[in-house]
């Protein structure tokens, strides 16, 4: 797999890859990562993967890295809700 591009929009740091002619684009926030897959075909060259792709797909990826955030902030409250913040007797 091959980088073609990084940059960094609004904090969302874009990687752009390419391997067999297919095109994969990473997006990381927030220690979260969302990553499409485009097959053959369907991304016509890097200068369109790393352009109006990244443009019409960054507005959702931003709204899901949000929710995906509340998921993991309500997942570690959950599971450290019965966390008990005492010391245990030693004898």
């Amino acid at each position: 797999m091959r980088t073609l591009f990084e940059d960094n929009y609004n904090g969302t740091r874009v990687t752009g890859f390419e391997y067999e002619s297919k095109y994969s684009l990473k997006f990381e926030k927030f220690h979260l990562e969302q990553w499409f897959k485009f097959r053959d075909g369907s991304i016509k060259d890097t200068e369109a993967l790393q352009g109006k792709t990244v443009e019409l797909l960054l507005p959702n990826v931003e709204a899901r890295f949000v929710d995906m955030m509340k998921d993991r902030a309500d997942t570690f409250n959950t599971l450290n809700s019965d966390d008990i913040s005492e010391f245990q007797t030693i004898i």
